[in-house]
């Protein structure tokens, strides 16, 4: 099971990063401008695995980092102020994965690297 993980973790930063590019250049068409910040940072992360850097792992990681926190602080509210936290159910979905992934992409941000010195 940990292979399958490591070996699909390229894709997974894909899919991920396009899910939140998405969604936040759609905050930014609607007036939020805050949006443009972590649309930067996923620019950024995905300039640096598309273009196979040496030190794409420590950015992914750092960005991991990022979606974790994310993720934490909206259960850590509702673990201290109780379920009227929760506004949209879509949002909290959207949390839960960031959370999801961040854990994710933290443990497996070498296979990146690992996986594209072994494709050359």
């Amino acid at each position: 099971m940990r292979d399958l993980l490591r070996r699909h973790v390229r894709a997974a930063i894909y899919v991920a990063l396009a899910i939140f590019v998405t969604l936040n250049l759609l905050q930014l068409a609607s007036g939020q401008l805050l949006a443009a910040l972590p649309t930067t940072v996923q620019i950024i992360v995905f300039i640096s695995v598309y273009t196979s850097k040496p030190w794409a792992h420590v950015v992914i990681r750092l960005w991991a980092v990022l979606l974790a926190l994310a993720g934490g602080s909206m259960w850590l509210a509702v673990l201290l102020g109780g379920a009227s936290f929760f506004h949209s159910v879509f949002n909290a979905s959207l949390l839960t994965l960031a959370l999801a992934l961040g854990v994710y992409f933290f443990v497996f941000a070498k296979s990146v690297v690992l996986s594209q010195s072994g494709a050359t």
